[in-house]
């Protein structure tokens, strides 16, 4: 992915995959939203594609204001608004490279752009009903 992302766009790579000598965590020497302050994308594809399972990656890019370019299964539309971020698993049948041009065609990139990451409030109603139904179905 990041060798197709490179055919498309100048890319600046930061982290300890990139340069071994770097500490991880709270020690290294910069920090993210520095990094991405001028940035309009950040590369921030999960580690394994399994539905329902998204990391910090997706709103920390999103906080830092970059539009998150990231590798996950569809139902991430359950959680973040599909049209506010470039999912890479989308294009894998038409090649990465590719698909990320279509993507960033100057009306798709404007519709990007103007996109909330977050279609509705946070819940926790639909979990805490669950375990009320667990809790109940438990004790009878």
């Amino acid at each position: 992915m990041l060798s197709a992302l490179r055919t498309v766009m100048e890319v600046d790579c930061y982290g300890r995959a990139f340069s071994p000598q770097e500490s991880h965590g709270s020690n290294r020497d910069f920090l993210k939203r520095d990094v991405c302050r001028d940035k309009q994308f950040c590369l921030c594809p999960e580690n394994s594609m399994n539905p329902g399972y998204y990391t910090e990656k997706i709103p920390e890019a999103f906080a830092c204001g970059c539009i998150p370019i990231t590798w996950c299964d569809s139902n991430v539309s359950h959680d973040f608004n599909p049209n506010a971020i470039i999912n890479m698993a989308e294009y894998a049948s038409i090649g990465y490279a590719a698909g990320l041009r279509e993507a960033l065609q100057p009306k798709a990139f404007q519709a990007l752009r103007e996109q909330p990451l977050l279609l509705q409030r946070p819940s926790l109603d639909g979990i805490k009903e669950f375990l009320r139904r667990i809790l109940s179905d438990v004790a009878s």
